[in-house]
């Protein structure tokens, strides 16, 4: 799972550096004195920024598609992603009702949507198929 992040040059006092933003994350912002720290940083921000919403329980922000030299595909952490992946597919079952079709424990899959825990594949297909749905995993090209 990713984000775009959208690159920025700036110069103050003749010292360029460089701001990175996410159009879709508003509020994870960064910047750094190269691109590669700058989007370093930018990532640490979107992971926490991403953290805090599945923490307080907030709507997930749609991942969009940008074109242009200026955006960057960020990859998050597997478990942030495997929290939202996991809130997405619960639906809007409660967590109790949703425990009970998966066999597993509220508290487990609590620290799960909140990317507090890391899940075995056992319990990621059992989510899965919860709504007919298959697990895929697979790596992929950053």
């Amino acid at each position: 799972m990713y984000y775009f992040a959208k690159l920025a040059r700036h110069n103050e006092n003749g010292n360029d550096y460089f701001v990175v933003s996410f159009p879709d994350v508003k509020g994870a912002i960064s910047d750094g004195s190269t691109i590669e720290e700058a989007i370093a940083n930018g990532k640490e921000a979107l992971e926490g920024c991403l953290e805090v919403i599945l923490e307080k329980n907030r709507l997930i922000p749609t991942a969009k598609e940008y074109k242009g030299k200026e955006f960057y595909k960020i990859w998050i952490d597997p478990k942030i992603a495997t929290a939202i992946l996991a809130k997405e597919n619960r639906g809007n079952k409660t967590i109790s009702e949703f425990v009970e079709i998966i066999g597993t424990s509220a508290n487990a899959y609590t620290k799960l949507e909140k990317a507090k825990l890391n899940p075995t594949i056992s319990m990621l297909s059992r989510i899965a198929n919860a709504n007919g749905k298959h697990l895929k995993v697979s790596f992929v090209c950053k």
